[in-house]
């Protein structure tokens, strides 16, 4: 019965022994601290690499949904990279890589335990005259499994292109 109780004390100061001041703030993810206090820092990236543990990459042909040209093909370093503590978005043609008559010709499967959104013909899609292979690649990303907040204040340094 005493050791019982001194666990419990023990437990009770170990928890009570912060200065932390309540926030309404919530949080999801691998990557959620255990612990919010109003106005602490709870997420941060300064982009010295892709931290993919943080990051998941867009896998699909699918162009967002609304039938966009781009294909985001997952990772790639020509089209997510980061360089002097900046992630850069660059956009790639496919025919670049793959060729021109690709876009008419191929048929482009993503394993279906790699594609992220299979509406659309998301996860396959073959190209012909009427119906091209999308034509862009570039990257799509987000912190959807790793972190999420409900209320607080997000903070970026961001610059986009003119137009």
């Amino acid at each position: 019965m005493i050791t019982n109780s001194l666990i419990t004390i023990s437990l009770l100061i170990v928890g009570t022994n912060c200065q932390c001041n309540w926030s309404p703030t919530t949080v999801t993810g691998t990557k959620a601290p255990r612990q919010i206090c109003s106005g602490k820092l709870i997420f941060e990236d300064n982009f010295d690499s892709v931290d993919r543990s943080k990051w998941k990459f867009e896998n699909t042909l699918a162009g967002g949904g609304n039938w966009e040209f781009q294909w985001y093909p997952g990772y790639d370093p020509k089209n997510a990279f980061t360089s002097n503590g900046n992630l850069h978005i660059a956009p790639t043609t496919t025919a670049s890589i793959f060729g021109e008559n690709y876009l008419t010709t191929a048929t482009v499967k993503i394993p279906a335990d790699q594609c992220t959104w299979s509406a659309n013909w998301g996860c396959e899609r073959t190209g012909n005259r009427d119906q091209i292979i999308n034509p862009i690649r570039t990257a799509k990303l987000d912190t959807s499994d790793s972190f999420s907040f409900k209320y607080g204040t997000l903070e970026i340094r961001a610059k986009l292109p003119a137009g």
